[in-house]
């Protein structure tokens, strides 16, 4: 039983690193989420990747005026998305597709 759990807390200790490193590389690749924080589909978005804590540095809310105009002038269309480089992923994504197109991996 002891084993069991030993093995259960290194588990989720190799989880946590791996969400860590991959907001890290969110933040330092240049990835910016839009999203709109009242619909559905980006809360999924969000859960999906972790949690608020894992988007937050990336994420930018289009209820915000500025950048509502700001996803208008990129040709951005539907949110969530995610935008790096001049080119946008947008809809809701798998991580590995998120994982794929910003160069972050989600392994440990």
């Amino acid at each position: 039983m002891f084993t069991a759990n030993m093995q259960e807390m290194e588990n989720i200790r190799s989880q946590v690193s791996a969400l860590t490193n991959f907001q890290e590389c969110l933040a330092n690749s240049g990835t910016i989420m839009f999203g709109n924080a009242t619909q559905q589909p980006t809360q999924n978005q969000i859960q999906a990747l972790g949690g608020p804590q894992v988007v937050a540095p990336i994420y930018q809310d289009v209820s915000n005026n500025e950048t509502l105009s700001q996803v208008v002038r990129l040709g951005i269309q539907e949110v969530p998305s995610f935008y790096r480089n001049g080119s946008a992923l947008q809809g809701v994504q798998q991580p590995q597709q998120i994982a794929q197109f910003t160069g972050c991996s989600l392994q440990n």
